[in-house]
């Protein structure tokens, strides 16, 4: 009999635990919106997304599973605790790591809105933002697809 109220008592603390990692606050889903998927799309997509042609360290920042995973070396997030957070090393080239992005430091605003954002816990929406799709065909991401390309006129063959 007390094994199965173990069992339960283990569910409900589980199940109330998922239940926090996956309710985000109005306030936490603007700044998430606003302040940090945008750096994320701007910054990391092109090398750390699903859409990206190489994923490097296969890290994935697009997604919630790939920011809790993490890549080769394990989750770069520690929610909650940003001098814990490898993510947060990285962009603030302060460590034996390789700064990120490679091709400079980001803005202190956006090292802090990120450094912020892991403070929160790191929540995250899964939800597209504007942004996303907007950021991606401004920076040239997407712009190798045919679609992104402009209509030329083509010279008609002569018939045989």
């Amino acid at each position: 009999m007390s094994f199965s109220l173990n069992i339960l008592a283990v569910l409900l603390v589980s199940s109330s635990a998922l239940a926090q990692t996956t309710a985000i606050s109005p306030a936490e889903l603007e700044f998430f919106e606003k302040q940090v998927r945008p750096v994320l799309v701007q910054n990391c997509h092109s090398c750390h997304s699903a859409q990206a042609r190489t994923v490097f360290a296969n890290l994935k920042l697009d997604s919630r599973a790939g920011v809790e995973h993490g890549g080769h070396s394990g989750p770069v997030v520690a929610p909650g605790d940003p001098d814990s957070s490898r993510l947060i090393h990285a962009i603030r080239y302060d460590s034996g790591l390789v700064g990120m992005p490679p091709t400079g430091k980001l803005p202190d605003r956006q090292i802090e809105a990120l450094t912020e954002w892991v403070r929160m816990g790191a929540p995250w929406t899964e939800q597209v933002a504007a942004t996303d799709t907007a950021e991606a065909r401004s920076t040239g991401r997407d712009n190798d697809h045919c679609a992104w390309k402009a209509v030329k006129k083509q010279d008609q063959p002569e018939p045989a």
